[in-house]
């Protein structure tokens, strides 16, 4: 459900640069939460977590596509969260699109241009591996990157300890 902004209405959580809808450096809204803008890369057939035959019948197993989302960290569902808009106001009003469970991720990587396919965005690509997927993340720019970066490593070693490697 879309719902239309008014300038009372935005929550100062989102003081976002004055297009919402574009990727840019990411915040942390009133109730801690560390969000923004990201491109996601579709499930590719090797991960585990999306059967490929459910692809290939909805026509959504096709070469790497970029798609822009809006991601959440809440160091109190210890979720990365993420959205096909921005929700506004209260999240729970909005259903997220995916959900990563901060204790399956692995590793987090810088990954080069060419090995994330020359569809991305933007050159500032970095994959969060999981048990069954690795989701390739786009930023708007090299600072935007770090940020998200260095944000969930942390909260990764908060949940995890120290168990969760950095590659960047």
């Amino acid at each position: 459900m879309r719902r239309s902004l008014k300038s009372d209405d935005v929550p100062l959580a989102f003081a976002l640069p004055s297009n919402p809808q574009q990727p840019g450096q990411p915040v942390v809204d009133l109730h801690g939460r560390f969000c923004g803008w990201l491109w996601k890369r579709t499930p590719r057939f090797s991960d585990t977590d999306k059967p490929g035959i459910r692809r290939l019948i909805t026509g959504r197993f096709h070469a790497s596509v970029f798609q822009k989302r809006w991601f959440q960290y809440s160091p109190v569902t210890q979720h990365l969260e993420y959205y096909r808009e921005q929700p506004l106001g209260s999240s729970e009003s909005m259903r997220p699109a995916g959900v990563i469970a901060l204790k399956s991720i692995s590793e987090l990587r810088e990954t080069s241009l060419d090995a994330a396919d020359a569809t991305a965005p933007t050159r500032w690509v970095f994959d969060v591996v999981c048990n069954s997927r690795v989701y390739s993340l786009c930023a708007a720019d090299e600072s935007a990157k770090d940020a998200w970066v260095a944000a969930l490593g942390d909260a990764i070693r908060k949940v995890r300890g120290s168990g969760c490697k950095n590659k960047t």
